[in-house]
């Protein structure tokens, strides 16, 4: 019944493996088009993202030399790979695949520099198979990348709690801990700063920042309500509070503290940063909640 079927994956995994991609990409396809199994498909789904970050990951041989429109063929690439990694999610593939899915999509976001959508993703697979080391050391990155450096090194002490060899987590747990003591000093140089000038926004806003990255969440919203009764019209605080809700993944009150900032400074670049970074991790929940495993 699924013999056509079994031969073109044949051929497009041999064709894979040797680095032909874009022949192996033809050969998946006509694949898709035969009757094959969900978990079948989910494989095909699967290995095509693979290819297409190969593919992403190559020079264009059109490119000049100083890299202008390099980055045209390696973003379309990747975005063809993200929608095949949640085509693999959605059918889906053989259950002992599907960390390696879920890491891979979030590495695409690595990639990219899309960070809370990384730990949007790390964070759903994280939920759903929890005792995964690979699956804890990448969340452990992605928090690190959000600046939660507190929080990543717990999620890399967990990881390698399970995988005392893992060295993801490892480095990110080294990397994590030189920062915290980095921030405690931030701390403590910003609490003087705003001890000798309370009417200093800087001294304030880089207080909130070493606290978000210390973990010290409700403090955070504490000290911005004190910096607030100073000045209420500083949107700078409000694009902090914002920055740091989203986080912590929540997304309506980082839109509400964004906006407020934006009806003071409608230029503020950090408020607009934080509204298009929640616009984008909502889109990838959405999508993270119809996989189906």
């Amino acid at each position: 019944m699924y013999e056509r079927a079994n031969t073109l994956l044949a051929v497009a995994f041999a064709l894979e493996q040797q680095g032909k991609y874009t022949e192996a990409l033809e050969r998946y396809d006509e694949a898709l088009l035969e009757s094959i199994p969900p978990e079948a498909a989910g494989l095909v789904w699967y290995n095509k993202g693979n290819c297409y970050v190969e593919l992403s990951q190559q020079r264009h041989p059109n490119a000049p030399e100083d890299g202008v429109n390099e980055e045209q063929p390696a973003l379309r690439h990747r975005l063809a790979a993200e929608d095949a990694f949640f085509r693999a999610l959605r059918s889906p593939p053989p259950r002992e695949l599907i960390p390696s899915v879920l890491n891979n999509l979030t590495g695409l976001f690595f990639d990219s520099d899309r960070w809370h959508e990384a730990l949007a993703c790390a964070d759903f697979a994280t939920e759903r198979l929890p005792r995964v080391p690979l699956l804890l050391a990448t969340r452990a990155q992605a928090l690190y990348n959000v600046d939660r450096y507190v929080d990543a090194a717990q999620a890399a002490e967990g990881a390698l709690r399970l995988d005392p060899a893992n060295g993801v987590a490892r480095q990110t747990l080294e990397r994590a801990t030189q920062h915290v003591r980095r921030m405690q000093r931030m701390l403590l140089e910003s609490e003087e700063k705003i001890r000798l000038d309370s009417a200093n926004v800087e001294g304030w806003r880089r207080k909130m920042i070493a606290l978000v990255n210390l973990g010290r969440v409700d403090e955070v919203f504490e000290v911005g309500r004190s910096a607030l009764s100073v000045n209420p019209d500083w949107h700078q605080v409000y694009a902090l509070k914002g920055a740091a809700w989203l986080a912590m993944g929540d997304l309506a009150n980082a839109r509400r503290d964004c906006d407020q900032a934006l009806r003071i400074a409608p230029d503020d670049s950090t408020a607009h940063f934080v509204n298009m970074s929640a616009t984008k991790v909502e889109e990838i929940r959405g999508k993270l909640q119809q996989c189906r495993f």
